[in-house]
């Protein structure tokens, strides 16, 4: 399935790529825990390496939100929002509209 295929190669996207599978999976109310755990590992890879923006942290806590995974939410938020605040420093307001 795509959902199998996403998993084996989640960790060859790019922020913008996992922030776009994990927000089109929770739009369509796709819920899967490899998949999940997948794209939280391969997101706090690419936040330890800088390669994270706003709207990426954005659409992926945007996605658990919705899909109600508050235990990966959590997790994720734990380095987000310190990463959030270091890369945007709250001047853009709609970004941190769109994280809160």
């Amino acid at each position: 399935t795509l959902a199998h295929a996403t998993v084996r190669k989640i960790r060859d996207f790019d922020a913008q790529g996992i922030a776009n599978v994990s927000w089109s999976y929770a739009v369509l109310g796709f819920k899967s825990e490899k998949l999940s755990e997948a794209i939280l590992g391969a997101a706090m890879e690419k936040m330890k390496a800088n390669e994270f923006g706003t709207q990426e942290l954005a659409n992926v806590a945007f996605a658990w939100d919705v899909t109600a995974d508050a235990g990966r939410l959590m997790k994720f938020l734990q380095l987000a929002v310190a990463h959030f605040i270091e890369v945007e420093g709250f001047t853009d307001a709609a970004a941190c509209t769109d994280m809160a």
